[in-house]
């Protein structure tokens, strides 16, 4: 299974900012939430990493952009059509005939 190279990259963005500031403020706490983070992405897999909730959340915050939404609209486009309908007569009044 092949995953998209941006989300990695992204967490691994955010993980160097976090750990930065760690180093910075010398903050155990933050560094306990970045470690909780990190075993959470290492045990349930890179899908349920949640450094993917947070950009989608500031992604609906700073640009009005839901990416659930925009994924949805995106699947649906890229997913064949449903076949008729099995009844004839409705499927003709669905089409306008």
């Amino acid at each position: 299974m092949e995953i998209d190279p941006r989300g990695p990259r992204t967490a691994a963005l955010i993980t160097t900012a976090v750990l930065a500031a760690v180093l910075v403020t010398g903050s155990g706490w933050l560094l306990a939430v970045q470690a909780l983070v990190f075993a959470a992405g290492a045990v349930f897999g890179l899908r349920y990493s949640p450094y993917g909730v947070l950009v989608a959340a500031f992604l609906n915050g700073a640009f009005g952009f839901r990416l659930g939404c925009e994924m949805y609209l995106l699947i649906r486009r890229i997913r064949p059509g449903r076949q008729a309908l099995a009844d004839p007569d409705l499927a003709e009044n669905v089409a306008g005939r």
